[in-house]
């Protein structure tokens, strides 16, 4: 299954990534075990790349594991190219992008904990099932719990 992960769920995931018991670092995990497809795009890596130079994240993860980080999802992730064009679907202009990575990449899901943004695309567009970070873990589990049977 192909997932884009919003940039906040990235940055945190990240942040987190030694400590596999917060969600969104397990997600990450779950990812770097093969267990889903991730799907970026340049303008969620220069995103991510932004937010994680905000002070924020600047006292939670030292520049040499931003800079391992990008190069870990620009091995890793599958980049895929901005080919839809999407305006207006989100609450906020800078998140019309990451719909448009997902259906650029004809992706399954997009992982957002941003409620605002999932009130107003709403839990499907188009064929993209917008979820939470705890319903995304959710299906991930019963997926595993499925495969293992």
């Amino acid at each position: 299954m192909k997932v884009v992960l919003d940039t906040n769920l990235l940055a945190s995931g990240f942040v987190n990534f030694a400590d596999p018991t917060t969600l969104s670092s397990a997600i990450l995990q779950a990812w770097r075990a093969e267990l889903f497809e991730l799907v970026v795009s340049e303008y969620i890596l220069a995103e991510l790349e932004r937010t994680l130079r905000k002070p924020y994240f600047q006292t939670r993860i030292s520049e040499q594991d931003q800079l391992a980080a990008l190069a870990l999802l620009r091995q890793f992730a599958t980049l895929t190219a901005l080919n839809v064009e999407v305006s207006g679907a989100a609450t906020q202009a800078k998140d019309d992008p990451i719909i448009a990575t997902a259906l650029s990449a004809e992706a399954d899901f997009v992982v957002t904990d941003d409620k605002a943004f999932r009130d107003k695309v709403g839990p499907r567009f188009r064929n993209l099932a917008v979820v939470s970070l705890p319903e995304f873990a959710g299906l991930l589990s019963e997926t595993g719990r499925s495969g293992q049977s």
